[in-house]
This record gives structure tokens, sequence and C-alpha cells, in this order.
């Protein structure tokens, strides 16, 4: 019975080919062993009628012994799945011994008379239950091999039967008779086996489907609870601890309470990641210990966090936060903005990373028009549900800033390098969700990328250069652990710092 398929539930399968080819099987042999039983009856009597005994009491022994087994060897194969091999071997071995035995109980006239006097038909079939039963080549040579040696020796009855060539034409029928079953036999069994192979593979395929169909509606299920929960965050204690640290007349008049709010505030947002399967992870939780001071100083950072590795090196740990302060402690001094948005996301192995070293400036535009994507960090490289927009508390940003244009967090002396775009700040569902990710193989780490951009007045980096803290606290401690970094910026645009480990 086939089902469909439902998260977690195995397809059986409908039909099992073996059983069906073993009773195939089965049913040949026992048709042809009576078929010949009942020959070798007929043979009895035509040889009773013509008088064709010359030595009864042998061919009685004879024929009592093949009934014999006959009697315990029918019922065996209808019931016995597989045949023993020795219940095969038993079943050459008599049948053997009986073509070699009885014509030296027949008489001379016998074999002009009668067309079949032998067991010849009871060892054909014999062979083909050997091949048919085995599907073995070795097997089926050594059961013929048995049955022809029997033959020969029973050349030497009477010299009207010894015909070698009528005695090698019979041979010839029986082995070739059983070689081609045992072709057939083995042919089949081996399409059986694609045809398992083939069902496996689609119920395989079916379960996956399942399983990712199943994983999609709880990843959907989870980012509908995540809105929920950030819109109940942002509408309390978020919006709470950044009116304690404003300067407005929410604010707390102590300095040190606004600067703890902000911190608190910081880590609410940082600490609440938009990706549906996000988990906050020891790079995540670095980045937004960096942003604590920034935040502090009235920076509002807006966190973004994707498929990030559960463990990074301690030293590549402590250059991404050291690094990622250093940027945003440009925003907050030198940009202007009050807002900058703090993303890092793992690229898989077998995807390119976005290089960071030494990207085009990217062209001048009219305000009324977008800026592109940037080259050191393309739109190409990020998953759909690595960037999801969230809302920041406060005033919302305005239009034309949320295409793309670039921010800026560097002063005069603080050149940059990328002009990146920022997502719309509004929560939507995502219209597909990435498929499950498959268990860990043995594979290389994922290049791990983390850029801040921020949409302040930025600065031309052909004129303006490079400040300490760009050159040693930003570029050279990423260098140093085997990363890269590298910044963009235009005027007017704000600055993009980006950041990548390997390089």
């Amino acid at each position: 019975m086939d089902s469909e398929p439902d998260g977690g539930v195995t397809l059986p399968r409908a039909v099992d080919l073996h059983q069906r080819i073993r009773a195939i099987t089965t049913g040949v042999v026992l048709l042809s062993r009576v078929g010949t039983l009942a020959m070798v009856a007929l043979s009895i009597a035509s040889l009773a009628r013509a008088d064709g005994y010359a030595n009864k009491p042998l061919a009685t022994v004879t024929y009592l012994t093949v009934a014999a087994w006959s009697v315990a060897f029918v019922p065996a194969i209808a019931t016995r799945d597989p045949i023993p091999g020795w219940m095969l071997a038993t079943d050459v071995t008599v049948t053997s011994a009986a073509v070699a035995v009885l014509p030296w109980s027949l008489t001379d006239e016998a074999f002009a008379t009668v067309a079949v006097p032998d067991f010849e038909p009871v060892a054909v079939s014999t062979a083909v239950t050997v091949a048919l039963a085995t599907a073995s080549w070795r097997a089926t040579i050594a059961g013929c091999l048995a049955l022809a040696v029997a033959f020969a020796l029973a050349q030497f009855a009477s010299p009207d039967y010894a015909d070698v060539a009528s005695t090698s034409n019979i041979i010839g029928w029986q082995v070739v008779t059983a070689a081609c079953c045992c072709l057939f036999i083995r042919r089949l069994r081996a399409v059986a086996d694609a045809v398992d192979a083939a069902t496996d593979q689609v119920i395989a395929a079916r379960e996956r489907v399942a399983a990712r169909r199943s994983q999609a509606e709880e990843r959907i299920r989870h980012f509908r609870e995540q809105v929920r929960r950030h819109r109940a965050l942002h509408d309390g204690p978020l919006r709470v601890l950044t009116a304690i640290a404003g300067q407005g007349p929410a604010g707390h008049p102590d300095p040190r309470v606004r600067r703890q709010a902000a911190i608190s505030a910081n880590v609410l947002r940082g600490t609440t990641p938009d990706d549906p399967g996000g988990t906050l992870t020891e790079l995540s939780l670095a980045l937004i210990e960096a942003g604590n001071d920034s935040a502090a100083q009235g920076l509002r950072v807006e966190y973004h966090f994707a498929n990030l590795p559960d463990t990074l090196p301690p030293e590549v740990l402590q250059a991404f936060r050291l690094a990622t302060g250093e940027a945003l402690a440009n925003v907050a001094r030198h940009s202007g903005s009050s807002r900058v948005r703090l993303t890092a996301l793992a690229t898989p192995p077998d995807r390119p990373a976005p290089s960071p070293a030494d990207p085009p400036s990217p062209p001048s535009l009219p305000p009324s028009s977008s800026p592109p994507s940037s080259p050191a960090f393309p739109a190409s490289s990020l998953p759909a549900s690595a960037l999801p927009g969230r809302a920041l508390p406060g005033p919302a940003l305005p239009a034309s800033s949320l295409p793309g244009a670039p921010a800026s967090a560097s002063s005069p002396g603080l050149p940059s390098s990328a002009a990146a775009p920022v997502s719309p700040a509004v929560p939507s569902l995502p219209a597909s969700l990435p498929g499950p990710v498959s268990p860990a193989d043995p594979r290389p780490a994922p290049t791990v990328t983390v850029a801040v951009v921020d949409q302040g007045k930025g600065f031309d980096p052909d004129t303006t250069p490079l400040g300490y803290g760009i050159r040693h606290s930003i570029t050279e401690r990423m260098r140093e652990v085997g990363g890269a970094a590298g910044v963009d910026s235009h005027p007017g645009q704000g600055t993009r710092v980006d950041l990548r480990w390997p390089a």
C-alpha cells in the first residue's frame, strides 16, 4: 500500500518484486517437475506393454526411489522459499543415479520400441530447477555436469543405447535449457534490484520533500511568532529603554543610567534576530557587545544575523569584535547618522563570498535615483532570508534612503570602500524560504562576512587619506587572523565596512 508522504512518515513499497519473481519461479519448477513425472508414468506404461524390462526388481527400486523423493521434494518446492541447497543437491543426486541405473534394467528391444525409455525429462527438469532456484552459474554447471556423467555411464547398458550422438544431443538440450533459465532468472533479478533501487530513491526524495514542506511550515510559523515578539518588544521595553537613554524629556537625568539603558536597548535589539531560523552564536553575541559602546553614544544599531557558525577560533572572534567596534565608533563620531545596520552572515563553501578587496567606486547618481548594489557585498550573495527588514523604533528613515543608499562611517581622515544598499525597514513574510539544511558533511568551513553600513555623509576615498583606525584597527587586524577588510564610501551616500574571514 502506497501512501502520500507526510513529514516523518516512511512510505512503504507497493510491490515486492523479488517475492513475485520467487513465486513465478516456484510455479515454473512445480509445473516442470509434475509434467516430467507424468511423462515418466507414460514411459512405464509403454515399457510394460512392450515387455521392455529385463530386470524388473531393479527398475521397481529405481522408480520407487524417484517417486519417494518426488513426494518429499514437490511439497518442499511449494512451501520452502528459498529451496534449501541440500535439497537441490539431493535432487540432482537421486536423478543422476536413476538416469545411470535404469537403462541396465531394460531390454535391447525397449530402446528401439519406446520413445523415451529413461529419465531424460526428469533430468532436464532437475537442471532447470537448479538454475531457477539458485540463479548461480556455478550451481547450474555442477548440476548439468553430474547429470551428463550419469548419461555417459548409461551408455554401457546396451549396444542399442550406446549412441554418442544421441546422448550428446540429450546432454546439449539439457545444458542449453538450464543455461537459458539461469540467464533469464539472473537478468530478471537484476531488473528487480534496479527497480528497488529506483523505488528507494523515489521514496527518499518524497520523504525529503515532505520534511522540507514540514520545515518550511515550521519556519513560517516561527517567523510569524518572531514578528509578534518583536512588535511586543518594540512597543514595550525597547521603547521605554530608548526613551530613558535619550536626551529628551523622558531621558533619565543620570548619565550612567542613560548609558546602561542604551546598552540594554542595544542588546535587546541584537538578541532578537530577524531570520526565523536565526540563533544566537558566539559571533553574534560578540558583535552585539561591540555595539554597546556606540549605543551608549546615541548610535542605534540594527542587527541582522543569518546562518552563522556555532563557533569560531578565539582569535578570529576577537578580531571581528574589535574591528566591528572600531567601525561602529567611526559611525558614531564622524558619519552624522544616528543609525547603522550591522549584518553578519555565512556563505556556503560552494558559493563565492563577496570580496572586500579593492572594490570599484560606485558611480555618482542624481539625488532622485538609487545607487546600485555595492560590488563589495553584492545582493546576489545574500540568501532570501538573510536580510529581512525590521522596523526601527522612533521616526522612520526617509524613503529615499531605503532602496540602497550607502551609509557613512568614517571621517575625513578615515576612508572607506563600499557603498551598500539597505533593505526596507518593514518586516514582511518571505515569498519563499530556503530549504532545510542537510546533515553536516565534512566540508570546508563557510566564509563569514560582517558588514557595517550607515547612511551618513560619507566621503571621497580618492581624496581622503586612510586613518589609523581603518588601516590598523580594522584592515590589519583582520589580515592578522587570515581575513580581509574593505571600506567603500561615496559623498552624501554613506559608508560601508566589510569584514570577511577567511580571506
